[in-house]
């Protein structure tokens, strides 16, 4: 671009063939403020649309159409060469181009491809001194927004410019009211999108919610002692029955060494080692019953089971511990223990001798102590023998005929026979047989 004022008589001819319009030229490159309102365009679209080229090769004439188009409210760039107009093009956004026919280094309508090839949205107004019929066609086949000749009416070319400005005006405003509803249109469905997901998000938050709390009552409400802690000994929470059962509040068994001083005295710190490994689990394990005294000083039996709860969100890892309370199956087992021993002993020292034989093998499974004395054997060494062999040799017969009896009626009552002693002497015995069966009816011992 260059910037100077002609006073040569081709100035003083346009300005006869302009009129009154062709006044003082301006300083070419100097910027133009559009009077168009263009606040709706962005920045680029903005100094697209006002932005006009004129690439003329007669110097004083392109002073002039600067000046011209300058005052029709235009940011005009001049230049005289298509080389020079292509580096515009290149460089900048143009709505619309004024391009002389005859230029020095191209044609006018090769300029005009070259142009149409690098920005398919310029307005290109050929304007030339040396117009024909054919050179029109070819223009404006070649996608020319017009055709005007220098020699005429200066508000043609300027009525010329402000329609393609006007064109590329309302393309804009086409491409941009279509790209506004398709963005409109995505950013409805993005918005339709958000709402669902803010929906299905709250839906699921609440059900999570629901969820917790019915998970919450369940631990609550269980009949079982439940107790949450955390691998810092916090214990995070307890439930009705452990309150209950164990008579300690959450507020007096706030950590685990208050439970395990308060429950386990002094073996607090056995019980405190076991604890601490729960917090290395991957699964549930079943740690046994242990005895505990209650808030009121009872001594009960306890059945520990432990699994991993996973990480709290503060990353603390957390195991639930579940209780059975089974002093009751304890003290039960102890009185049945104690039954059996008092039993054993009015078996093993009755004034008369028991023996148990089983029914398949014939071989005895168990006997009292009286019978071992008698016999002069130990009890252990009686233990597998077969009862045939208990018999005096004397009294074969007799005992075939017993153990035929008993398996018809199933019992022998008050049978006279002779047992045989360590030292081989016969001990004379009344024996009586009844038989254990099994569901079915069979015979699994005889007694």
């Amino acid at each position: 671009m260059w910037y100077a004022r002609s006073n040569g008589s081709r100035d003083s001819e346009l300005r006869r063939t302009f009129g009154n319009r062709a006044r003082a030229p301006l300083e070419l490159g100097a910027t133009i403020v559009p009077r168009m309102d263009a606040q709706m365009l962005d920045h680029t679209q903005r100094e697209r649309i006002s932005r006009l080229l004129i690439v003329e090769n007669d110097k004083s004439q392109l002073r002039t159409l600067t000046d011209l188009m300058g005052e029709e409210g235009f940011e005009v760039i001049a230049c005289e060469t298509a080389a020079e107009a292509l580096e515009h093009v290149n460089d900048a956004n143009f709505s619309v181009t004024i391009v002389d026919l005859h230029l020095p280094d191209l044609g006018g309508t090769e300029l005009l491809e070259k142009i149409r090839r690098l920005s398919g949205k310029v307005q290109v107004i050929i304007h030339t001194g040396y117009g024909s019929y054919d050179s029109a066609k070819a223009a404006l086949n070649l996608g020319a927004f017009a055709y005007v000749e220098k020699l005429g009416d200066p508000t043609q070319l300027i009525r010329h410019v402000h329609r393609a400005f006007r064109t590329g005006m309302n393309r804009y405003a086409a491409e941009l009211e279509v790209a506004v509803a398709e963005r409109t249109g995505e950013l409805t469905k993005s918005n339709a999108n958000l709402r669902q997901h803010i929906t299905d998000r709250r839906r699921a938050e609440e059900r999570l919610a629901e969820s917790e709390e019915r998970f919450r009552r369940a631990i609550m409400d269980a009949p079982v002692p439940i107790m949450s802690h955390a691998e810092d000994g916090k214990v995070v929470q307890i439930n009705r029955a452990w309150v209950e059962l164990s008579g300690y509040s959450a507020d007096q068994i706030p950590t685990i060494g208050d439970w395990t001083e308060k429950a386990y005295g002094q073996r607090k710190e056995g019980f405190r080692a076991v604890i601490s490994k729960l917090y290395e689990l991957d699964c549930r394990v079943d740690e046994g019953d242990f005895p505990l005294t209650t808030q009121g000083g009872q001594a009960r039996h306890w059945d520990f089971s432990s699994a991993p709860l996973g990480r709290l969100p503060d990353g603390r890892r957390a195991v639930i511990s579940t209780a059975l309370d089974v002093t009751e199956r304890k003290e039960a087992e102890a009185a049945l223990h104690a039954s059996n021993e008092r039993y054993q002993d009015l078996y093993d020292n009755a004034p008369d001798m028991f023996c148990s034989v089983d029914a398949a093998t014939g071989r005895v499974v168990q006997c009292n102590l009286t019978l071992a004395a008698m016999l002069g054997f130990s009890r252990e060494e009686l233990l597998g023998r077969h009862i045939s062999e208990l018999c005096h040799p004397n009294c074969e017969p007799d005992s075939k005929k017993v153990f035929e009896a008993f398996v018809h009626q199933g019992e022998a009552r008050d049978v006279e026979l002779q047992l045989l002693r360590s030292d081989g002497s016969k001990l004379d015995v009344s024996l009586s047989v009844s038989a254990v069966r099994d569901e079915q009816g069979s015979i699994i011992i005889d007694l």
